[in-house]
């Protein structure tokens, strides 16, 4: 079993804070917690009730070190739970905590409760549709309790001391002028993976000593193809409209023009039965013909997707409308040094003065073939393009965001 190569300390409490983190998306709050732990802050995790299976922290650790500082908590991710949560179960749980950092809903159960959250940390729709009641959902029959989660979500975050947010697109950047906040805005990444663990010199080695069924086919995957183009985004790709377009069809129909042209003997595309579009992606890929060159795996945990990552040739970002600076999908490949493809407004980030990585940035299907053509071609090129992602994933991620984090918590104490 890999161990972490972080050895267990006695945690010292600085500032004199026992600091909650609240929810757990994207595995998001497990690394933060983790990182103030090993900077001798008493940092705890509660999960939230109903988290995704692959986001609890066993999915994203090769031990069990974290169960001494991460609880349970039945505060409910969903709309339809937070109504009926009652304020003195609310106020009992958080009663230890003297500074509380939040996602998802955690805005919205402080200020049910009459409190300011200290710290929000969105992650996506927690900023951009939960404070926000759309028209549509008069249809639904759950849209009184939806109105209700709403109304204080939105003030929730309107009254957080701060929000640690980099900017990253437009379309962020207009839900925060619809909140109007008025608080301490952190223009921040944050270090949502616990990079440290994989500097250990046995996790290179580990996916070789493996029983797991999917790590051991995927080695064999590995042996006998010169190419492997690693794409584990969830599909959603049919509403073109949608915010939520992940561009799965350009980076499908990319690689049947990448397999046509017989550069490589044997590519894969390696994907993953997720998303709402994953049938269609099945039947965009039998419709090419593509079957005997794509690999679908069933969803799976943090720690076996970074093995696989470290076995793969590169990774493929999202292709959509929506430009994303950070995600911890790209974060995954950066943190292991892997070329990237995916889609970056340079632009819009220079215009912010924020650093940008070496991207093969792309827009469109023939724009993912000519990247994939020119990574196989010029693979020393690419893998320097994967070194400079990690450094710029340590310092502006890691580094950066660590410390962005302690200013502000140091900073309200």
């Amino acid at each position: 079993m890999l161990c972490n190569p972080i050895k267990k300390i006695k945690v010292i409490i600085k500032l004199g804070l026992k600091i909650l983190l609240i929810g757990n998306q994207n595995n998001n709050f497990f690394s933060i917690c983790r990182y103030l732990r090993d900077r001798n802050y008493d940092a705890h995790l509660m999960m939230m009730e109903s988290e995704t299976i692959h986001h609890l922290p066993a999915s994203d650790t090769y031990d069990d070190n974290f169960q001494e500082f991460v609880k349970e908590g039945k505060l409910s991710r969903l709309p339809s739970g937070f109504i009926e949560t009652e304020k003195k179960y609310i106020i009992d749980l958080l009663k230890d905590y003297s500074f509380i950092i939040g996602c998802g809903l955690s805005p919205a159960y402080m200020n049910k409760i009459g409190k300011n959250l200290d710290i929000f940390i969105p992650y996506g729709s927690d900023l951009m549709f939960q404070p926000f009641f759309s028209k549509k959902k008069l249809y639904s029959k759950k849209f009184l309790k939806i109105l209700y989660q709403t109304y204080h979500q939105r003030n929730g975050i309107k009254k957080a001391k701060s929000v640690i947010l980099p900017v990253t697109n437009p379309i962020i950047e207009e839900c925060m002028i619809k909140l109007n906040y008025k608080g301490n805005r952190v223009i921040s990444h944050i270090p949502f993976i616990y990079s440290r663990q994989y500097k250990n010199k046995t996790f290179n080695d580990f996916i070789f000593n493996s029983d797991n069924d999917v790590l051991v086919h995927y080695l064999r995957l590995r042996k006998k193809s010169d190419f492997i183009i690693f794409h584990h985004l969830r599909h959603g790709w049919t509403d073109l409209n949608s915010h939520d377009y992940k561009g799965n069809d350009k980076v499908i129909l990319g690689f049947k023009k990448f397999v046509q042209s017989d550069v490589a003997k044997n590519p894969i595309l390696i994907l993953f039965e997720h998303g709402i579009d994953k049938g269609q992606s099945k039947l965009l890929i039998s419709k090419l013909g593509l079957k005997k060159n794509v690999q679908w795996y069933s969803v799976q945990d943090r720690k076996n997707i970074m093995l696989m990552i470290n076995l793969c040739d590169v990774g493929v970002g999202e292709v959509g409308h929506m430009s994303s600076i950070t995600y911890g999908s790209l974060c995954e490949f950066m943190c292991l040094a892997k070329p990237i493809i995916g889609n970056l407004d340079v632009e819009y980030n220079k215009k912010n003065n924020q650093e940008i990585y070496p991207i093969y940035n792309v827009d469109n299907s023939q724009d993912v073939y000519q990247a994939m053509h020119e990574i196989f071609l010029d693979y020393e090129q690419a893998k320097i393009s994967g070194e400079k992602n990690q450094i710029w994933f340590e310092k502006y991620v890691i580094s950066d965001g660590l410390k962005n984090i302690i200013s502000t918590i140091e900073l309200q104490n």
